[in-house]
């Protein structure tokens, strides 16, 4: 499977629920996956978790309770973004 592809299938499952994407996170939690370039800054991913996920150059506004713990975030738009409450505990930020 290429990367495309697994974005698109990363964010079919994102666009399902975030309840829907945390139990598929729930059941791989070794999967780093890699959201690199995608814009979330339409989407509320309160709660959802993004740990260990791979987020450069993504748009985000809504993150409020989300688990961001180790996520990288090299230049992620979050100017605005609402934070309040997420687990940023290892981020990497560039």
């Amino acid at each position: 499977m290429t990367q495309s592809q697994l974005k698109r299938d990363y964010l079919r499952l994102i666009r399902h629920s975030v309840e829907y994407w945390n139990l598929w996170r729930d059941y791989h939690p070794d999967t780093k996956p890699d959201l690199a370039g995608l814009d979330f800054s339409k989407e509320n991913l309160d709660g959802i978790n993004l740990s260990e996920a791979h987020l450069k150059d993504c748009k985000f506004t809504k993150l409020r309770s989300a688990n961001l713990s180790g996520a990288r975030f090299s230049t992620a738009a979050l100017a605005g973004a609402d934070l309040s409450e997420a687990n940023l505990q290892k981020r990497i930020v560039q």
